[in-house]
């Protein structure tokens, strides 16, 4: 992210922001709707209800909105292929930040 934010331009930084921002939303809102989560005495239930709300949802919409109008300003075709790699890397890195608490879960339980 700091390489993309030095190197990059704002769609660049834009794109690579994107699995996070939109990941958390994600995350938060399926826990929030799942029938299993419960809310009482759960140490997360603070983060679960703010990714999970209306407000942080509106803003991943602004967001995407935002990514709309500056790749409409700086984007082309020819950057693509760029673009996608900073996203696909940003995605992997974020899904290896989830593992990293999956993995140690399951070590404790162990």
């Amino acid at each position: 992210m700091l390489d993309i934010g030095h190197s990059g331009d704002a769609l660049d930084l834009l794109v690579a922001l994107m699995p996070c921002v939109a990941g958390y939303a994600e995350i938060g809102l399926g826990l929030l709707q799942h029938p299993a989560t419960r809310l009482d005495d759960n140490p997360y239930a603070s983060w679960i209800r703010n990714y999970g709300d209306e407000g942080y949802l509106q803003g991943v919409s602004t967001a995407l909105a935002l990514l709309e109008t500056v790749w409409q300003q700086r984007g082309s075709e020819a950057r693509i292929t760029e673009l996608s790699e900073i996203f696909t890397t940003a995605t992997r890195l974020e899904a290896q930040f989830w593992q990293m608490g999956l993995n140690a879960a399951a070590e404790t339980r162990a």
